[in-house]
């Protein structure tokens, strides 16, 4: 009885696998490894790179091509270079293309951007590791130097001569109002800063259902590439690290503090978590902005998201991340030409405890940049624009949200609850 089992799995998962190439031939989407194996949360293989290299490959290439013949509104160039991140996620975690034949999720636990670059570069020469990293600085060096090229104008332009900011399509040939677009860029900026998640725990210490408020959160280190494989922390992203074990990483010169450009391959970035659970919801942090600010405010944070996605894999980085860079820059900006922030610690920790996921009620959803640009089968726009839609009253059909698949009218329902809930604390 099981070998039937075992033999109708595998059929099912090599049908699924072909139907979705024949789909590709033919033009049409299909979702069918773009989210959440339900069924097999708990049920993996464990595997190496080294070890299964063809299959790591062979997987690689798979899903990169599978992910390309999804419907973004982003050019070619930006779509590709935020997609080799995506493969990784989804070697890492056994998602997407990486499952075997009999429908067993493949985790490469030892899979990383430079290797998944390896691969992809065989196929697409500019997609190396080195090329990939530069087009990332230089795509985040262009958004700062347009930003303060207009940032004393009453609209900033959210297109170069090269087309929209980061290769958004829906942003060619328009604009923002500047000051709202730049406050939704500072409150982006800090919304994952672990400081002000710990700042609005302490102000507000409830969810608003009454239970102890808990927000999750980490922060990003620049660490010494040897020191950092020697040490051997493993997943540094789980568990948590004191106060004192930061220290002690510091003081071993595994973590480098000083608040200059390093850079890679010396060096690179990684996330430690400082305090377990739950995050902040990208989704409903958009929301919130757009329904503060306005949608140029959502654009703006919008803009910040994607920083904060190129920011992960640079040749040169500092301390702190770039997201957080640029919000103190402009904060920074404000204090001495206008005597006052763009935005006040009240703002960013009303906005944090608004989206924090397990508030009420709790929301398991929080879209990536290339997730805010896709057209999710069943949606007409891609999902940042459909949940401005909903914002302005729209009848919202059902469709799968996130990495997740969650239901467009739960998400959409128990935002108007949040709305709702927050509305009579105010």
């Amino acid at each position: 009885m099981r070998e039937k089992r075992n033999k109708k799995k595998r059929t099912d998962t090599s049908l699924n696998k072909v139907s979705i190439l024949i789909d590709n031939y033919k033009g049409r989407d299909n979702d069918k490894f773009d989210g959440a194996y339900p069924d097999k949360q708990d049920t993996f293989k464990t595997v190496s790179t080294e070890n299964n290299k063809n299959l790591f490959n062979k997987c690689v290439e798979f899903d990169f091509e599978y992910l390309l013949s999804r419907k973004f509104l982003l050019d070619r160039q930006h779509l590709e270079n935020v997609l080799v991140q995506s493969v990784l996620g989804r070697a890492l975690n056994g998602h997407g293309w990486f499952i075997d034949d009999d429908g067993i999720p493949l985790k490469f636990k030892d899979a990383t951007f430079d290797k998944v670059c390896t691969v992809l570069e065989r196929m697409h020469p500019h997609l190396n590791n080195l090329d990939v990293r530069r087009f990332r600085n230089r795509e985040i060096e262009k958004l700062t130097n347009h930003i303060f090229a207009h940032m004393n104008q009453d609209n900033i332009p959210l297109y170069t001569d090269t087309g929209g900011l980061f290769g958004v399509k829906f942003l060619e040939d328009k604009s923002a109002g500047t000051l709202p677009f730049l406050k939704g860029m500072v409150l982006a900026g800090y919304m994952d800063n672990y400081g002000y998640r710990r700042k609005t725990i302490g102000r507000y210490k409830k969810d608003l259902g009454g239970n102890d408020l808990n927000i999750g959160g980490g922060s990003i280190y620049v660490v010494n590439r040897r020191k950092f494989k020697d040490i051997n922390l493993g997943d540094t992203g789980r568990g948590e690290f004191t106060s004192a074990n930061i220290r002690y990483l510091i003081e071993l010169g595994v973590i480098k503090k000083e608040n200059r450009l390093y850079k890679y391959p010396e060096y690179d970035q990684a996330f430690f978590r400082l305090r377990d659970g739950e995050g902040v919801s990208d989704d409903l942090a958009m929301m919130y902005i757009c329904r503060q600010y306005g949608f140029d405010g959502m654009l703006g944070a919008f803009i910040m998201d994607a920083v904060d996605t190129y920011d992960k894999f640079l040749m040169e980085f500092k301390p702190g991340g770039m997201d957080g860079n640029t919000a103190d820059r402009l904060q920074e900006y404000f204090i001495q030409e206008r005597g006052a922030p763009l935005v006040s610690n009240d703002e960013i920790m009303e906005l944090i405890y608004f989206a924090c996921k397990l508030n009420v009620p709790s929301v398991n959803l929080s879209s990536s940049h290339r997730r805010f640009v896709q057209v999710e089968n069943g949606a007409d726009k891609p999902t940042l624009l459909m949940h401005r839609d909903f914002l302005k009253g729209r009848e919202m059909p059902e469709f799968k949200l996130g990495f997740n698949r969650v239901s467009s009218h739960n998400f959409y329902n128990d935002t108007a609850e949040r709305f709702s809930f927050t509305s009579q604390v105010d």
